[in-house]
């Protein structure tokens, strides 16, 4: 199991303020190309931003993100945090999935992150750890506030909502595709293709993920037993959960165990 990848390289990073540079009120800038991924936080609220076409009013708790290859231009005013990076391997799958624009459920801790990467530029090694920890804290935050936003923003959003909070009640349980959809009271082709358009993968996925995320956690910072862990998550058996363990992590919950153990030195 490789959890390396690429550190992403900046190219730019700063403050912008369209009246710095004399912009006037509802004025637009020159469309351009983009050639690196640009994460961008307003600091107030006022203009639009245009991305691929799609418009997007600019707000101080939405953070842009825009992928290289897109087309951009803004309507003025736009003051903003920046950070303009290069991103490889399996980083840039992280980042091309997420939306253009996020809504961020914690902006003062957004706003925190882009000051430190802000400060800590053109220092010592010491600073480009700052620079990279907090790039990458703050892309985990993004990633876990679009799959928010795009729940929220979706038409049957309560719905969604609610089934999510149903799995989290019920995950030490087994958790079916028609029970999901009974809680809810809508047939199960129904809710599927709901969940899915507003979730980005399928009930059975999400469901599984979340379970096997606690028994990682589980097998690395509780003593419990593999069929204590299978049985409070609701698998069948202990034969089961080992076989679905080794399957979608590739050892066995034993061997997960024993791995990460071992790294410490004695």
């Amino acid at each position: 199991m490789n959890l390396t990848f690429p550190l992403p390289t900046l190219t730019g990073l700063g403050i912008y303020n369209s009246d710095s540079i004399s912009r006037a009120r509802g004025s637009v800038s020159n469309p351009r190309t983009t050639v690196w991924y640009e994460l961008e936080l307003p600091t107030d609220d006022g203009g639009t931003s245009f991305i691929d076409g799609a418009e997007f009013p600019i707000r101080r708790d939405h953070l842009l993100c825009i992928h290289p290859g897109q087309e951009r231009y803004t309507r003025f005013p736009f003051r903003c945090y920046y950070v303009h990076f290069s991103a490889e391997g399996e980083l840039c799958g992280m980042l091309d999935n997420l939306p253009p624009r996020i809504q961020m459920s914690d902006v003062k801790h957004a706003e925190r992150l882009f000051h430190d990467i802000i400060n800590a530029a053109g220092g010592s090694d010491e600073d480009k750890l700052i620079i990279h920890s907090r790039l990458l804290e703050l892309i985990w935050l993004i990633r876990a506030d679009s799959r928010r936003t795009s729940v929220t923003s979706f038409p049957d959003s309560e719905l969604i909502a609610a089934a999510l909070d149903y799995i989290d009640r019920h995950i030490d349980q087994p958790i079916t595709l028609e029970s999901l959809a009974a809680s809810q009271h809508v047939s199960p082709v129904y809710f599927h293709r709901l969940f899915k358009n507003a979730v980005g993968v399928t009930p059975y996925r999400f469901i599984l993920d979340k379970k096997l995320s606690i028994a990682k956690n589980q097998l690395l910072m509780t003593s419990k037993s593999c069929l204590d862990i299978a049985l409070g998550l609701g698998f069948t058996s202990q034969s089961y959960f080992n076989y679905t363990f080794r399957k979608e992590v590739g050892v066995s919950p034993l061997q997960y165990r024993k791995r990460w153990y071992m790294k410490y030195p004695e």
